[in-house]
This record gives C-alpha cells, structure tokens and sequence, in this order.
C-alpha cells in the first residue's frame, strides 16, 4: 500500500514543473495592496496569494525605508501548496505520454506572451523593458553653463517658441524627482548634476533668442510627435534646457521636456542632446530619447504586468485546449479500436465524460429556461452560476487582462459567446478533472478491487 502511494505522488519533471508555474502565478496574480499614511509616517501591506499566504508590510518615514516585516500564513499556504500539486499531478495522469506536448505548448505560450508584452510596452509607453537612461556623456560634461526652466509660449500668428517658465523651481523638482521617480522625467539629469556637484547654486538663463527659437528648431527636424484628432496641444513643451561644456569644449545643448496629450491620458517625454557649431550657430543631433508616460491613465501597467497578464491567458486557453485535444486523441484511437480495446478505454473515461455530461446538462437546461425567465436571481440561474463556480474563481483571480472581467462569468447569458466560451471551457474543465481523478486513483482502486475475495 505505502509504496503504491508514494508511485501514486510521485513527481515527474512536467509535475514539477507545473507546480512551481501554479505557485508563482498563485502568488504573483492573486495579490492586493495597501497603504496608511499618518504624518511622515507610511505602511505599506501586500498581500500575495489566497488566504493569502504572504503580508509583506514596509514601513517609510520620509520616503526612506526603515522597516520591512514578512508573515507567513502557513495553513493557507500549506493548502495552496496541496492544492497546486494534486492539480499537477492531475494534470500530469492525464496527459500521460503527452506530457511533452503540454511541456512545449507551455513553454511556447510563455514566449509569446513575453514576445506580446514587450511588443505591447514598445508600442504604448515607446521602450520594451525599461525606459531608457539618459545619455551617459552628459555626466562627463566640463562645465554646466545654464539651466533654465522653460514652457512654451504660442504666438500671435500662430507659432510655438520656448520662454522661461518663472514658476519652476529646480531644487523642488529635484526633490520630488527623488521621490517619485515616474513623474520625475527631467529631474533624473538635475538629480545626477546635482549628485555630482556639477549643478551650479544660482544657474543663469539661456540667451532669450536662441531659447525662443529651440521649439521651431526640434520641430523643423521632425523630433516632436503630432497628436491624435483632438488632441492639438501634443507639441506644447514644459521643462529644462541645459547648456554645457563637454570635455572637447564645444558647446552642448540638452533639452529635456514634456508634451502635453497626445491621445487620452498619455504625453511624451523626449531628451535631445544637441552639440553647437559657435560659429554656424548650428545644432547637430548627438542623441535622442523618447518614450511615454500615462497622467491619470495605465501607468502602472508596465511590460512586466502585461507579461504576467497575458502568459496567465495564454496558460489558461492553451492548456485548456492541450486538454480537451489529449482526451480527443484517445477517443479517437477508442473509436478504431476492438470491441474489447474499446470498453477498456470506456472505463478509463467513465469520470471524465459522467462530470462533464452532468453539468452540461444541467447548465444547458437552466440556461433554456433562463431565456423564457430572464431574471438574475431565480433558481436556474443560480444553479448556472455555481456549477460555473471553479471557472468564476479563475476568472475573477486571475484573468485580469479586461477589468472587471469576472463580471462575465456572473452573467453570461446577456451575450451568446460569453456564455458558449463559458459552457465550452467549463464542460471541459469538469472532463479532466474526473479523467485527472481517475488517473490519480485508478490504480488505488484497481488494486483494492483486486484484494477482494471471491
């Protein structure tokens, strides 16, 4: 018996590999956080799986980090642990001899959700992981000549040209641009000249001329991005002009500003880094940056949000699919095979196609009747809904691509596909549970029923 059992949990590479897959997305998705703030004082708490199973509490006193407290919730992670490891092993019965192909569907579902996501990041916030840094020449600059906070001023004739902006303050911009580094756009370089004590204490202004006619010179080059229909402001330009002298000693010019809108919520931030001709006057482009950033918009939703999102999806339709094809390939075999091959592999279905019959049943009946008695709250309905309940949790835990998209699976019948999707993937989800069932005790009650005595 104890070595029947221990053949029965005994792991398998794909086994544990599916079980350190479920954990992770387990506590990476299913996660909420918080945060109180009395005074200079701030908590921080995130809660990480079911139960949950993690509280992670940061303490900050004045932005900084004095004290970080982790509580492990072992009954709930105990059972999440259960939990994940009977599905792999489940999972991995099922599949059988397939245990490869799921390995590789898995496997090419995480790359195209890390291909998507950094494909999705370039598009939208304009960079694939990470924004990228400024230009590293600038720290090895001479002499920082002036630093003048500017914005752009719009003429009578209708043109744009930059001004100084006499309500800026650098030392404000800097410290708040250490303390939020995702607003803090053009504080990273007065941050890193003031670190390096290279920002002067009282900087001078640019000359007005050549300040005013900066605007028409990055837009003549095409450097400023148009904006969407209604959003004709996009090219309106607030922040920091700098001139320096490199260590060459030509005069370098860097520009670092914002644009208004260029489509709901979202604004650009460009970083040009020009070197000066004294005698043509002339700018020539040395560097640029350009990536965007959300104001009221999506702006925590970076590529690594959007990677955990889509493999999470990914996983669930694909291997949903992997599942319901695996089940499909054997019946195929059973519907070629002998009479006496087909009612041993009839028995080894038995479970799986008893579960998904029943609720198939069940849930087509109370949707017919639903649609003769559309109200939410009556009996059919609610048997729908708890036989959907296993597909509920993972929507309302984990599909979190479309917000509030749990909403879905609590009342599919206002649109037909919703519901088709959900009657598909929950009359397949019910089969392998009971072939996952049937493989993981098969061989427990074969051997009990061969025991009995005749």
């Amino acid at each position: 018996m104890l070595s029947l059992l221990v053949k029965l949990i005994r792991p398998r590479v794909i086994t544990i590999f599916m079980f350190f897959l479920m954990m992770a997305y387990l506590l990476l998705a299913v996660s909420t956080s918080g945060s109180k703030i009395t005074g200079n004082r701030a908590e921080t708490t995130y809660l990480m799986g079911i139960g949950p199973c993690l509280e992670i509490n940061t303490v900050y006193v004045d932005e900084k980090k004095i004290d970080r407290d982790i509580e492990i919730y072992w009954a709930s992670l105990y059972l999440s642990i259960v939990i994940c490891y009977v599905v792999s092993l489940m999972i991995t019965h099922l599949v059988g001899k397939y245990s490869r192909w799921l390995f590789s569907i898995i496997i090419l579902t995480l790359l195209l959700a890390f291909l998507g996501s950094t494909i999705w990041s370039k598009s939208y916030w304009g960079y694939f992981i990470k924004r990228p840094g400024f230009d590293r020449r600038i720290t090895k600059w001479e002499k920082v000549l002036t630093v003048t906070p500017v914005s752009t001023d719009i003429e009578s004739d209708g043109s744009k040209v930059l001004v100084v902006n006499p309500n800026y303050s650098i030392s404000g911009r800097i410290e708040d641009g250490r303390d939020n580094k995702y607003y803090g756009l053009e504080a990273r370089i007065l941050i890193t000249l003031k670190d390096s004590s290279m920002l002067p204490e009282s900087p001078e202004y640019m000359d007005a001329e050549l300040l005013r006619s900066l605007h028409g010179r990055l837009d003549g080059l095409g450097l400023l991005i148009e904006g969407k229909p209604r959003y004709d402001e996009a090219k309106i330009l607030r922040g920091i002009v700098i001139e320096a002298l490199g260590k060459d000693k030509k005069h370098n010019v860097f520009v670092a500003v914002k644009g208004y809108e260029v489509s709901n919520d979202h604004r650009p931030y460009y970083e040009f880094l020009f070197k000066v001709d004294e005698q043509t006057s002339d700018f020539r482009l040395l560097s640029r940056r350009q990536f965007f950033y959300d104001l009221a918009g999506i702006e925590g939703l970076e590529w690594y949000i959007m990677f955990i999102d889509f493999s999470i999806f990914g996983l669930f339709i694909s291997v949903s699919i992997t599942l319901i094809i695996i089940p499909s390939i054997r019946l195929i075999k059973f519907m070629r095979a002998s009479s006496p091959r087909k009612q041993s592999l009839l028995s080894h279905l038995r479970w799986g196609i008893l579960l998904s019959s029943l609720y198939f049943v069940v849930a087509l009946s109370c949707s017919v009747i639903y649609l003769f008695n559309r109200h939410e709250d009556s009996i059919p309905m609610s048997i729908f809904y708890y036989s959907n309940y296993p597909l509920y949790v993972v929507g309302a835990f984990l599909l979190r691509i479309v917000k509030h998209s749990y909403i879905m699976f609590i009342i599919p019948l206002r649109k037909i596909i919703p519901f088709l999707i959900i009657l598909f993937f929950t009359t397949a989800l019910y089969f392998w549970v009971g072939q996952g069932l049937t493989y993981l005790f098969g061989k427990f009650l074969k051997r009990k029923s061969s025991c009995q005595p005749l």
